[in-house]
This record gives C-alpha cells, structure tokens and sequence, in this order.
C-alpha cells in the first residue's frame, strides 16, 4: 500500500488558515502574532501522574509549545495489539496540554530516535525475514499505515482549528537520505 494524504483528516491550507498560518517572520495562532517557545517533553517517558505537573513548570519556564515523540514500538508492542493505556494514553497527554493551556506539536514517526530503543520501531517489525525498515514500497510501509490508522484519528481531534492545541505533526524524524530530484542528488547534504 502507498502512503496518501488524508486531507479530510488534515486539510490542507483553507481548512486551517484562520486558526494557524506564517506571516512575515512568525506564526500566526488564532488571529494573533505568536512566537512558539517548544519544549519536548515524551509523555511514555513520565508517570502520567506527574504530567500535569511537567506542563505547569514548563508554562512557568516560558514554554508555550510541548513537542512529543509517538514511540510506536510502545503502542504497538506485538503486531495488531494497541496499547494507550496509563503513561501511553495520547489521547490524554494532548488534552492535559490543552488544559493547561499550551500548544502542542506531535513527532509521531514512525521512526523517532530520541535515545530510544530501535528509534521507536517495534521489534517484531525488525524480526520479520526480508524487512526492509524506513524503505518506501515495501511491507514496512503497509506496517505503518495501521499504525497510522490508530494514531491520525487522535491526533484529528486534537487540531488547532477543531479547538486543540495541536499546531504541527512531523512524520519521520532523522530520515536517512531523500529521493533524487532532477538535477540533484540523494545525499541530504547536497542542495
């Protein structure tokens, strides 16, 4: 299966553009010129006890925006069995961000690295015979398209512009090389 946008579920442009957008040299949330202070914080590393906690202090450091990695191989930790409970409950870490009043951007991969084991990759993935990890077009990428199905509709809810506080979702972290464009090169150095 190819990847595919799912602009339903994240629009494009006109569905958020009264809600977050870039004008000039700055963000714009809301009708209101905003600076993003960003902090990561990874909501499967703390005791969920102790996240608003965490949130308070960093919105009294300054901070007004949580980054937090989507560590796959914690939710999915066999193949079709889903954990979001206790510390992994995402759905929850996004509303306790809101609650305290800060926005949010999710680093949901499906790789991550971040010091963690395998960058979030769920091993039984690695284990599979002939599994080529973070390749397009192959039965990895048909792996993180469920897991995708189970993260996105989460992540939806939580929108900028469906009244969350999620401004941003970055896909992939620390890709190891890009696609060759006319004239260029795979090297992600070069250009």
């Amino acid at each position: 299966m190819q990847a595919k946008a799912n602009d339903s579920m994240f629009p494009a442009l006109p569905a958020a553009a009264n809600s977050v957008g870039w004008q000039g040299n700055y963000f714009v949330v809301n009708g209101k010129p905003t600076i993003l202070w960003s902090s990561s914080i990874h909501y499967a590393r703390i005791p969920r006890e102790q996240w608003r906690e965490r949130l308070v202090e960093a919105r009294r450091a300054g901070i007004n925006t949580i980054q937090s990695y989507v560590f796959w191989n914690a939710h999915e930790p066999q193949s079709g069995v889903f954990d979001f409970n206790d510390n992994l409950d995402l759905d929850a870490w996004l509303s306790t961000i809101e609650e305290v009043g800060l926005y949010s951007g999710i680093r949901m991969g499906p790789y991550c690295g971040s010091e963690w084991l395998h960058g979030g990759t769920p091993q039984w993935i690695a284990d599979q015979p002939g599994m080529q990890i973070r390749k397009m077009y192959t039965p990895y990428i048909s792996e993180v398209d469920v897991e995708c199905a189970k993260i996105l509709p989460i992540l939806a809810k939580h929108q900028i512009h469906k009244g969350g506080s999620l401004l941003f979702v970055q896909l992939e972290n620390e890709f190891p090389g890009f696609p060759k464009v006319a004239g260029g090169t795979d090297d992600p150095s070069d250009g």
